[in-house]
């Protein structure tokens, strides 16, 4: 028997369905492209906190600590979503798509450190741009 997922820990409530939510708040959002963000989830491993899929959208979105990415040095490709913005946020009770759903549901530590984070995309990118020359030569 699964555990059932609670939600009371965390500081902000998943809405009901799919809803948008503003960023900056609770957490700010890390956009990714698929391609990338599967490699940072693989590397992140039991170390990421909430990702949100987004199937139709073809990216990964990552919460981290509101403020925590504004001295990131920039990365291609990846963006980072704080208090000008609504993120589309799904029920915890979503986690298959199509479109919007969990990839990792939300939990009481449910935000991703951003160094870790960073570096794992950082990682994921120099491997994309190795493997895109290599497929060039």
């Amino acid at each position: 028997m699964e555990p059932t997922m609670t939600t009371r820990a965390l500081p902000w409530t998943p809405p009901i369905g799919v809803q948008l939510l503003p960023a900056g708040r609770w957490w700010d959002a890390v956009r990714v492209p698929v391609h990338l963000g599967d490699d940072a989830l693989h590397l992140l491993g039991e170390n990421t906190g909430a990702v949100i899929g987004d199937s139709l959208g073809r990216a990964l979105w990552w919460l981290i600590k509101p403020g925590a990415a504004v001295h990131w040095d920039p990365l291609p490709s990846v963006k980072v979503y704080g208090d000008t913005a609504y993120v589309e946020v799904p029920s915890t009770e979503r986690t298959a798509g199509p479109g919007v759903h969990w990839r990792v549901p939300p939990t009481a530590e449910h935000l991703t450190g951003a160094a870790a984070l960073h570096f794992a995309l950082q990682v994921a990118s120099q491997d994309a741009e190795v493997a895109r020359r290599r497929g060039r030569t």
